[in-house]
Order: C-alpha cells, then sequence, then structure tokens
C-alpha cells in the first residue's frame, strides 16, 4: 500500500486515484456513500446490493454497523462538550 493510500477496517479504501479519493468498498471503485443514499431513500440493503453486485452484503452490514458507532462517539463527545460548556 502507498503512503497516500488508506485502508480503514479492512473495508475501506481511501485512494486518490480511485473515485477522486472518496471512501471506497476494498477495491470496487463503489464509493461507501451510496449505501448510505440509498438507506435514507427508503431502500433495503438487498436492493442495494442488486444495483451494487460487487458489494458483499457482510461489507455493507459491517459499513452500517461502523457508521453507527463513530456516530455515537461523536454524539458522547459532543455531549460532554456541552456539558462542560453549561459549568
Amino acid at each position: 500500500m502507498k503512503e497516500k493510500d488508506m485502508v480503514l477496517y479492512d473495508l475501506i479504501t481511501i485512494d486518490p486515484k480511485i473515485a477522486d479519493g472518496s471512501p471506497v468498498f476494498g477495491n470496487n471503485h463503489v464509493p461507501i456513500q451510496s449505501l448510505f443514499y440509498h438507506i435514507a431513500a427508503g431502500n433495503s440493503i438487498d436492493q442495494y446490493l442488486k444495483e451494487f453486485p460487487g458489494v458483499k452484503k457482510e461489507e455493507a452490514v459491517k459499513l452500517l454497523e461502523i457508521a453507527g458507532r463513530e456516530l455515537n462517539k461523536i454524539c458522547l463527545v459532543s455531549a460532554r462538550i456541552l456539558r462542560k460548556e453549561d459549568e
């Protein structure tokens, strides 16, 4: 892996030569944001996988789990900061 390439959680690749550096699933060039757009539009994971067959169900589920954990961390940190500001 080159210094400017990045792999996160053995799932997400960030490479300036792929999708203009947007995070993608592995090496298949499917932007991870596409999963969130599909879910937000009311589509199921199975519908998403039909449109993007290069993404495995396990990868999509893992990404959603990671996103949920990371969002929870952000909320907890924000709450602590707000509490400190109120003191």
